[in-house]
Formats: structure tokens, sequence, C-alpha cells
């Protein structure tokens, strides 16, 4: 599975990547010499923060391993492009204290990872941290998000050394979240703050 780098083809079949896409060539549209614009195509995002979210792939997995002791993989050997929290927050220190005036996209990834890979992260890590034995139920749903990207372009301009991973982030989570920790709040989800929105 090739690497894509921010000159490849890019092809959405969902309405989430195709508003991403049509924002982008917006906002690109307005660069000039004294304007420059920077767009961040930004991995799978993962990691601990103050208004955690449970609806992103690692913590997903590390949520349902805390309170079901099972992670359901609906496809384990598609690929995703990983960001950690760190790296993403590194990305916007560098973009912000840039001098230059130079406009480009920029991919943003701490590591290509299959699904499959990532819950057997999620495993290993409760089993060595919690002492406790994940379950892990493979599923074999299509999927067209399946791609890998190249970060070469961001450790170049912004000089981005990438340090996060699966690892530091179940490290990261670990740290801060415990069996005790609120995981049904609707503000940990998007989609039911959203439904909520719309009802009210």
């Amino acid at each position: 599975n090739q690497e894509l780098d921010e000159e490849s083809p890019t092809i959405s079949n969902y309405p989430y990547g195709i508003s991403k896409l049509q924002g982008e060539f917006g906002v690109m549209r307005l660069a000039d010499s004294s304007f420059s614009v920077i767009c961040l195509r930004q991995g799978t995002l993962s990691g601990y923060s103050t208004r955690m979210r449970f609806d992103l792939l690692v913590n997903t997995m590390y949520m349902k391993a805390m309170t079901e002791g099972k992670i359901t993989v609906n496809n384990p050997v598609i690929w995703r492009p990983l960001l950690a929290m760190t790296d993403l927050l590194e990305a916007y220190k560098s973009i912000i204290e840039r001098n230059d005036t130079e406009s480009s996209v920029i991919n943003l990834s701490s590591e290509n990872v299959t699904i499959g890979q990532a819950a057997s992260e999620v495993k290993n890590f409760f089993k060595e941290s919690f002492k406790k034995d994940i379950a892990i139920e493979t599923k074999n749903i299509p999927d067209m998000r399946n791609y890998k990207v190249s970060n070469t372009r961001a450790k170049t301009m912004l000089n981005m050394p990438f340090t996060g991973n699966i690892n530091t982030i179940l490290h990261e989570l670990g740290k801060h979240i415990d069996t005790d920790f609120d995981f049904m709040n609707d503000k940990h989800y998007n989609i039911k703050i959203f439904k909520k929105t719309f009802r009210e």
C-alpha cells in the first residue's frame, strides 16, 4: 500500500472528507504574496485532552477495553495514518512561530498503522499496564478509507520530529484515565453533541 503525499490525487467517498477538500480548495485560493495559507491534512487523531473524545481510533479502543474488556475491529487489514495529540500540538506551535510566508498543504501523520495492529497494541498495553486480558472481536466489513500518507513535507517544512505513536498515546491515556472516568458523558462523543444540538 503506497504512501500518499500532498500531490497525490485526492478522492473521498464520504461527505466529511469532501467538505474538508472543498474547504482546503477555497482557502488556498486566498493565498498571495501578502497572505500565506497552511492547510493541515490531519491523520486520525488520538490522545489525551481536557475534553476527551472517544470517537477517535485509539481513544475508542482504549475506552472499549476499559469499559467492556473487548475491542471490535471491523476490518483488521485497512491502513490509517495515526496522529498523536502531542505531534499535532507541536505542528500548530511550529506553524505559528515560522517566519517564511510559503503557502502549502501539509500531511500530519505520526505513523501509518493497520486497524488490526492498533487493536493488538491496545491489548498488549492493557495486559502489561492493567493486568487485564482484552478480547478482540474481528469482523471483515469493507471500508473504502484505506490509505497511508507520507509526512516528509511536515518533517522538512515544519522541522517536525514526530515523536508520537500508538505506544506513547496509550501511556498518555493510561496516565490520565482509569475506570473511574465518566466515559458515558455525551461531551466525549461529537455525534452525540451534534444530535443533541439539532434536537434543541
